[in-house]
């Protein structure tokens, strides 16, 4: 093989190399920029769900409590989806500050934690209730 030859293998193949490696940063750099805007809480969701046999009652109604007795304030849209009771407490632009975003988000994770059929989402719209 001529020297011209390999020079151009060579060339060809650091510049493929450079792209691929530019290319590479650019969407890790895309895929950090979206990750950062994320971390904070604006919309929350608990579902109470059904695999068929009704949710579960007695965390919807300490959550009820909950929400009684420490975020009387806190407006959220009841959405009821199901035939079994089903039903979505959408918390959307949580109207608090950001500690107290994040100790409500915290809290409602924690009491729930010990229940059953219970989804908890963040940052995702609100489903469209039954018609």
């Amino acid at each position: 093989m001529s020297n011209s030859k390999q020079n151009f293998i060579l060339t060809a193949g650091i510049l493929l190399l450079s792209m691929t490696a530019l290319t590479s940063c650019a969407t890790t750099k895309e895929v950090n920029k979206q990750s950062s805007n994320t971390t904070m809480t604006k919309h929350l969701t608990v579902s109470f769900y059904s695999p068929g046999n009704g949710i579960n009652e007695k965390a919807k109604a300490v959550y009820d409590a909950f929400l009684k007795e420490k975020y009387s304030e806190l407006k959220f849209e009841t959405i009821y989806w199901g035939r079994e009771g089903e039903v979505d407490y959408c918390f959307q632009n949580i109207a608090m500050f950001e500690k107290e975003r994040v100790i409500f988000v915290k809290e409602t994770k924690k009491l729930l934690a010990k229940f059953d059929k219970i989804n908890i989402t963040e940052n995702e719209p609100c489903r469209a209730g039954r018609k």
